[in-house]
């Protein structure tokens, strides 16, 4: 058998300290009756919920630029899909290919104001489906039959009318489209928070300082004391807070946000009667948890429909 040999080392250089261990494992080994010889390949099992992985795929979608006022990262939705995505494929076994770019939005061109990089619902179904057949192929196609989209960016549910379309274009049996977070009402029901409300200032405080300014959001809080800083945040930052600046300042073009609400919009009201955003990190990580929770659920449920063994 060969030691490794280094000339010219001395007793103390770390590179003698390993060649010494290296002989001693493989003296060890060898007075086992275990082949020393070098490696040549190592096989790749085929890993827990094997035929879940191969069926399942999750890929992220967001916004990498969009307005949610002083605090938040302009690129927010994207952090988050990404996190309930990576959370998602550690607990149910699927694989996560990865993030795609862009974004849509139901509301039409409005969107612009506080979303620049928006597309047309079909336009961005036709960019979505080009970069995630090269993701899929990169990751290798295999058996894949169900392809989840988990959005950080409400306006993307504009692609539930085209996930049919989408599902063809790239070659799979199903696309099921998600959204990140998702926070359980007074009624039980399930519904995505309000844009830059407070569980989102929540769940980017509870993802770490990359997601969020804390001093900045304490400064906006300060602001919201008095009527006139309050409504001079709001206009300079129309997008916190529920769109409040939008909603209470912006003209006609603007009754596409209010006319979705019943009444007062639930977040431009908690803003102003409270005159802060509260944000707890621990309310961040419990919606976090329940998001992860039943976007499980509900991969799961559309897996058995398509006959994918779960368990």
């Amino acid at each position: 058998m060969k030691h490794e040999v280094i000339p010219g080392v001395g007793p103390n250089d770390p590179r003698a300290e390993r060649a010494e261990f290296l002989r001693r494992v493989r003296a060890e080994a060898a007075a086992a009756g275990v082949d020393v010889e070098p490696i040549i390949a190592v096989s790749v099992g085929p890993g827990p919920r094997a035929e879940f992985r191969e069926s399942v795929a999750v890929v992220s979608i967001g916004n990498s630029r969009e307005a949610h006022g002083p605090a938040l990262a302009p690129d927010i939705d994207d952090r988050v899909a990404q996190a309930i995505s990576t959370r998602l494929c550690d607990q149910l076994g699927a694989r996560y290919l990865g993030h795609a770019p862009g974004c849509t939005d139901g509301v039409g061109e409005v969107s612009r104001r506080w979303s620049p990089d928006y597309q047309h619902p079909k336009a961005f179904v036709r960019s979505l489906a080009k970069f995630t057949h090269t993701l899929i192929e990169a990751h290798g196609r295999r058996a894949l039959r169900l392809l989840v989209l988990i959005s950080g960016h409400g306006g993307n549910g504009a692609l539930g009318d085209h996930l049919a379309d989408l599902a063809l274009e790239i070659g799979v049996e199903r696309c099921l489209y998600l959204p990140a977070l998702r926070v359980i009402d007074d009624q039980g029901r399930a519904r995505a928070p309000q844009h830059a409300g407070e569980d989102e200032h929540a769940v980017a405080l509870a993802l770490g300082p990359g997601c969020i300014d804390s001093e900045a959001l304490h400064r906006a809080n300060a602001a919201m004391a008095e009527p006139g800083p309050r409504y001079r945040l709001l206009r300079r930052h129309p997008a916190f807070a529920g769109m409040a600046g939008f909603y209470c300042f912006g003209g006609d073009v603007f009754d596409v946000i209010r006319g979705r609400y019943e009444g007062v919009k639930a977040a431009v009201r908690d803003v102003l009667e409270r005159r802060r955003v509260q944000a707890d990190p621990v309310r961040g990580r419990e919606v976090i948890r329940a998001s992860v929770t039943l976007a499980v659920d509900d991969v799961e449920q559309a897996a058995r429909a398509l006959g994918i063994t779960v368990s």
